[in-house]
């Protein structure tokens, strides 16, 4: 799907390879929703920062915590499809409550449709020479 390591990139590798995030947005809306994972980067100590696209095509930035076990992401593999489910914390905020991996074969429609919405409508260009 894309060139990005399999690993969590540091900060500095993301400014060394020039990724650019600018179309990710953080999630306003709580509920289920089904995304893939494009990458994940180091945050501030305790977090970990991870980026979905979602089904319609949205680009969201999630962060989580090691008081959450990092939902188990720091070991997960890019490109694989999650149900998420966000919801709203004590201070109003929107944050990932949990993440559930969807076996690839059994929503392969789902995952033609990534392909599709990343081939037509991807202005983020994410891959680099690794």
């Amino acid at each position: 799907m894309n060139d990005i390591p399999n690993k969590v990139l540091t900060c500095a590798e993301m400014r060394e390879n020039a990724v650019v995030t600018n179309d990710y947005h953080f999630m306003k809306k709580t509920g289920f929703f089904r995304g893939w994972l494009v990458l994940k980067a180091q945050g501030k100590p305790g977090m970990l920062r991870l980026f979905f696209q979602l089904e319609d095509g949205s680009k969201i930035i999630t962060p989580v915590f090691y008081w959450q076990g990092y939902l188990d992401f720091w070991e997960a593999e890019i490109n694989k499809y999650y149900k998420l489910e966000y919801a709203e914390g004590s201070q109003g905020k929107t944050y990932l409550k949990s993440a559930e991996l969807i076996e690839e074969a059994a929503d392969a429609d789902a995952a033609e449709d990534f392909e599709e919405i990343k081939d037509d409508d991807d202005p983020l260009d994410i891959s680099f020479g690794w």
